[in-house]
C-alpha cells in the first residue's frame, strides 16, 4: 500500500467505526461520578471495546478500505492531456478553449492502409479481407464528420457475395477504398465543443427523379438558428452519372 500504511491510525481503532443505529438501546454506558455520587449515562456511538463481533466488524471494514485504497484507487488515475479510449485518441490540449479533440488512435489507419495497398497491388481482394476492411472503415469513419466510407462499404456489401467479381467492379471497389482512406487520413481530428450552448446548424437535403429518369435533380437548404442565415442550392445530376446508375439495373 506504500505511503498509505503510515497514514492509517490504528490507535483506538474501534472509535473510527460507528455502531448500527438499531443497537442504540444496548449502547448505553453507566458510570458513577465520584464527585457527585450519582450515576451518569453515556451513549456509545462507536464500536465499544470488547463487544460481541466488534473485532470481526472492524476487520471486515479495514479489509474493505484496504482493497479500495490499494486496488480501486490505482484505476482512478488523473486524466492525461492525450489518452486512448475504446480505439480513439482523446485530446484535452485545447480544453482551455472549450474544444475536445477526437481522432483514431495511432496505428489504426495505418493498419487499414496496409490491407488496402495489398489488395491494390494484387488487384484482388477476397471476401474475408473485404469484410475485415468494412468493419475497420466503419469504426474509423465514426470519428470524423461525413460519410466518406459509405461508398466503399456499400460496394463491399454488394460485391461480398461475388465469388469472382469482374475487373471493372474490382477497380470501382479499390478506388472507393483508396478515396475513403485518403479522406480519413486528411480529415484531421473531430472537434467537440465542450462549452458551446448554441444550437446546431440545420441542413436539409433532397433529390428527385422524374420523367422516367431523364430529369434527376438534387439540392439542399442550410439554416443557422443563431444568425438566421439561410443558404440554398440546387442542380441537375450529370447525365453520365445517371447513366452509370441506370447500368446497375435499379429504378427510382
Amino acid at each position: 500500500m506504500g505511503n498509505w500504511e503510515v497514514a492509517l491510525d490504528l490507535k483506538a481503532a474501534y472509535k473510527q467505526l460507528a455502531r448500527h443505529p438499531k443497537d442504540g438501546w444496548v449502547s448505553i454506558v453507566a458510570v458513577l461520578n465520584p464527585d457527585s455520587g450519582e450515576v451518569s449515562y453515556f451513549e456509545a456511538v462507536a464500536l465499544p471495546f470488547g463487544a460481541v463481533s466488534a473485532v470481526t466488524g472492524f476487520n471486515r471494514a479495514a479489509r474493505a478500505l484496504r482493497r479500495i485504497l490499494s486496488i480501486l484507487f490505482s484505476l482512478a488515475l488523473p486524466f492525461d492531456r492525450v489518452f486512448n479510449m475504446l480505439g480513439a485518441t482523446i485530446s484535452f490540449e485545447r480544453a482551455a478553449k472549450g474544444d475536445v479533440l477526437v481522432k483514431n488512435k495511432p496505428g489504426r489507419l495505418e493498419a487499414i492502409e496496409e490491407v488496402v495497398m495489398q489488395c491494390m497491388s494484387e488487384r484482388r481482394c477476397d471476401r474475408k479481407r473485404m469484410l475485415s476492411i468494412k468493419g475497420k472503415l466503419l469504426f474509423a469513419a465514426g470519428h470524423v464528420f461525413g460519410r466518406c466510407a459509405q461508398l466503399a462499404t456499400q460496394l463491399i456489401s454488394h460485391r461480398g457475395n461475388d465469388r469472382h467479381p469482374g475487373r471493372e467492379h474490382m477497380d470501382d471497389l479499390l478506388n472507393a477504398l483508396r478515396f475513403a482512406l485518403e479522406t480519413l487520413k486528411s480529415g484531421g481530428p473531430r472537434c467537440v465543443g465542450a462549452w458551446s450552448q448554441q444550437p446546431p446548424v440545420l441542413i436539409f437535403t433532397d433529390g428527385a427523379c422524374e420523367q422516367e429518369g431523364n430529369l434527376v435533380t438534387h439540392g439542399a437548404l442550410l439554416f443557422d438558428p443563431v444568425t438566421g442565415r439561410k443558404e440554398v442550392f440546387g442542380d441537375h445530376v450529370p447525365k453520365c452519372l445517371v447513366e452509370r446508375w441506370k447500368g446497375g439495373g435499379k429504378k427510382q
